[in-house]
This record gives structure tokens, C-alpha cells and sequence, in this order.
């Protein structure tokens, strides 16, 4: 009989299914979304101090006292780390783009001074209470040359949308 055939669950199902040790409680969508903000809040930290290059996924799993086991169940590598993280915060800051351009009612001046007085007084909280500092252009900058195409296309995306976004805003 196949690897796991006899509870009709594949061997390759099996193993994609996250191993809890007994007596501890299954792994919540929640659980896994606060651990992965923990780890992009660390790896950006560290990023923005040492450069992109300076740091490894031993530094980042020690820096949010985790194990490299639990930072790779959450992500493939530091570069799926730093991408997601990219991605995150420049789609938030879209997100207000999009809100403020809704705003009809006022001139087009009069919603571009509230974008930019609304960022100045850091009405941006969310995203940065989730990776705890920005993400500067220059960690961009040395972060790129070292991640896969696949990877510099999803910054890439991401950096496109905003653009056309601030675009509509003037």
C-alpha cells in the first residue's frame, strides 16, 4: 500500500501538514500571522542597521528569538521575507493613495495636502506597528541585487501601483 494510503491521505499530503508536538495546540491563522509580523518587524531592523547583505536568517530567527525551523515554516528565505515586507507596506501606502483620490468632494489640491499632512503625522500606523520601521529606498536598493527575478517583479508590481496611484493624485 502507498505511504499513507490506508487513512486515504497521500505521503506528499502528509507531509505538507505542519507537525505539532502532542499536547500542544493546533497552529491558529492568527498565531501565524503574528509570528510572520514578528519576523519581517526583526528582519527590516536589521536590514535598515547592517544592510540587506549584512544579514542573515541565523540573525533574523535570533533577533525575534525564534528557531530557523519555525522562520523557514513561515518563509522560503530572507529574501521572501524582505519582498513580502516591501510588498506590504507599499501596498498599504497605495491603499491611502486610493482612499484620498476617492475623496470626490475635494479639489485635487486639497487631497494631495491631505496625504501628505496625513503621512507626515504618521497616519500610517498600521503598517508600521506591523514591521515596526520603514523601509527606506536605499534597503530597497541593496536588497535588490540579490534577490530572483520573480522577486524583483513583485517589488517591481508593487512600486508600479503606487506610482500610477500618486500619478492620479496630481
Amino acid at each position: 500500500m502507498p505511504d499513507g494510503a490506508e487513512d486515504g491521505v497521500s505521503g506528499a499530503a502528509r507531509r505538507e501538514r505542519p507537525v505539532r508536538a502532542p499536547g500542544r495546540r493546533p497552529l491558529t491563522e492568527g498565531d501565524a500571522d503574528n509570528t510572520r509580523r514578528t519576523i519581517r518587524r526583526h528582519a527590516v531592523h536589521l536590514f535598515n542597521e547592517r544592510g540587506y547583505a549584512s544579514v542573515s536568517v541565523n540573525d533574523i530567527a535570533e533577533s525575534a528569538e525564534l528557531t530557523r525551523a519555525t522562520l523557514y515554516y513561515h518563509y522560503r528565505g530572507k529574501a521572501d521575507i524582505f519582498v513580502e515586507s516591501v510588498t506590504d507596506m507599499l501596498g498599504y501606502v497605495h491603499a491611502e493613495v486610493m482612499r484620498v483620490l476617492n475623496l470626490r468632494e475635494l479639489t485635487v489640491k486639497e487631497r494631495l495636502n491631505r496625504f501628505v499632512s496625513g503621512r507626515l503625522r504618521g497616519q500610517l500606523p498600521a503598517v508600521q506597528a506591523q514591521i515596526g520601521e520603514k523601509i527606506s529606498e536605499a534597503m530597497v536598493r541593496d536588497a535588490l541585487p540579490h534577490l530572483a527575478p520573480r522577486q524583483k517583479a513583485k517589488v517591481g508590481q508593487s512600486m508600479a501601483a503606487l506610482h500610477e496611484a500618486t500619478r492620479e493624485l496630481f
